[in-house]
């Protein structure tokens, strides 16, 4: 007799939620910030007042552009039994 055990991975059970994007960007925002302006910091001391015009205006692009692949707007967001 020979016997077959099949293991099947439970997936915690997950809803779509409202307000999913703000709640993930209430997490990494900040950090999202903090991170593009160390990067930005040191070109930003040297560079005369146009230039950093420019550069305010890339680390605003760049914040955006890391802040929308961590929560693309106009995604569906889950939420797992953990969230509850």
């Amino acid at each position: 007799m020979t016997a077959i055990m099949v293991i099947v991975p439970r997936e915690p059970v997950q809803e779509i939620v409202a307000g999913g994007r703000e709640r993930i960007l209430a997490q990494v925002e900040d950090r999202i910030r903090a991170e593009v302006r160390s990067e930005y910091l040191g070109r930003l001391s040297k560079a005369g007042f146009w230039k950093r015009i420019r550069l305010r205006y890339e680390m605003w692009r760049e914040i955006r552009q890391r802040i929308d692949e961590k929560a693309p707007p106009g995604g569906l967001y889950a939420r797992s039994e953990g969230d509850r």
